[in-house]
Protein backbone atom coordinates (compact mmCIF):
# COMPACT_ATOMS: atom_id res chain seq x y z
CA UNK A 1 0.00 0.00 0.00
CA UNK A 2 0.88 3.32 -1.49
CA UNK A 3 1.19 6.58 1.07
CA UNK A 4 -0.32 9.49 -0.57
CA UNK A 5 3.63 11.37 0.10
CA UNK A 6 4.61 8.38 -2.12
CA UNK A 7 1.98 9.88 -4.48
CA UNK A 8 3.50 13.36 -4.37
CA UNK A 9 6.88 12.49 -5.41
CA UNK A 10 5.64 10.24 -8.29
CA UNK A 11 3.11 13.18 -9.84
CA UNK A 12 5.23 16.85 -9.37
CA UNK A 13 1.90 17.93 -10.81
CA UNK A 14 -1.72 16.35 -11.06
CA UNK A 15 -5.34 16.92 -10.75
CA UNK A 16 -7.60 16.52 -7.79
CA UNK A 17 -9.17 14.04 -9.96
CA UNK A 18 -5.85 12.18 -10.38
CA UNK A 19 -5.51 12.27 -6.16
CA UNK A 20 -9.31 11.28 -5.89
CA UNK A 21 -8.12 8.09 -7.87
CA UNK A 22 -5.07 7.21 -5.62
CA UNK A 23 -7.27 7.68 -2.48
CA UNK A 24 -10.20 5.35 -3.92
CA UNK A 25 -7.83 3.16 -4.89
CA UNK A 26 -6.51 2.98 -1.35
CA UNK A 27 -9.00 2.29 0.78
CA UNK A 28 -10.44 6.27 1.18
CA UNK A 29 -13.72 6.67 -0.52
CA UNK A 30 -15.38 9.28 1.58
CA UNK A 31 -15.51 12.56 -0.19
CA UNK A 32 -14.72 14.85 3.13
CA UNK A 33 -11.80 12.49 4.01
CA UNK A 34 -10.58 13.70 0.44
CA UNK A 35 -11.40 17.07 1.53
CA UNK A 36 -9.49 16.88 4.96
CA UNK A 37 -6.76 15.17 2.95
CA UNK A 38 -6.37 17.67 0.46
CA UNK A 39 -6.61 20.97 2.81
CA UNK A 40 -3.95 18.75 5.43
CA UNK A 41 -1.32 18.09 2.63
CA UNK A 42 -1.72 22.10 1.78
CA UNK A 43 -1.24 23.51 5.15
CA UNK A 44 1.48 20.95 5.74
CA UNK A 45 3.32 22.64 1.95
CA UNK A 46 3.26 19.23 1.00
CA UNK A 47 1.42 20.87 -2.56
CA UNK A 48 -0.09 24.00 -3.58
CA UNK A 49 -3.36 24.26 -5.88
CA UNK A 50 -2.04 26.05 -9.00
CA UNK A 51 -5.38 26.73 -9.43
CA UNK A 52 -9.10 24.78 -9.20
CA UNK A 53 -8.32 21.07 -9.83
CA UNK A 54 -4.86 21.57 -10.19
CA UNK A 55 -2.21 20.86 -7.74
CA UNK A 56 1.73 20.79 -7.49
CA UNK A 57 3.77 18.40 -5.22
CA UNK A 58 6.59 20.43 -3.04
CA UNK A 59 9.42 17.72 -2.70
CA UNK A 60 10.35 17.18 1.22
CA UNK A 61 13.01 19.31 2.42
CA UNK A 62 12.25 22.20 -0.18
CA UNK A 63 11.17 25.55 0.78
CA UNK A 64 7.74 26.07 -0.39
CA UNK A 65 7.87 29.94 -0.71
CA UNK A 66 10.68 29.12 -3.16
CA UNK A 67 9.73 25.99 -4.99
CA UNK A 68 8.21 27.07 -8.46
CA UNK A 69 6.74 24.28 -11.01
CA UNK A 70 7.31 24.71 -14.55
CA UNK A 71 4.67 26.57 -17.05
CA UNK A 72 5.04 23.25 -19.02
CA UNK A 73 4.34 20.17 -16.79
CA UNK A 74 1.37 22.87 -15.39
CA UNK A 75 -0.09 23.27 -18.88
CA UNK A 76 -0.07 19.83 -19.52
CA UNK A 77 -1.95 18.58 -16.56
CA UNK A 78 -5.24 21.14 -18.45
Amino acid sequence: MKNILEFLTQHPVFTREELVKFLVSQGTTNLNTHRATIQYHTKQKHMVRIKQALFASIPLGTNAVNHSVPKSAAENQE
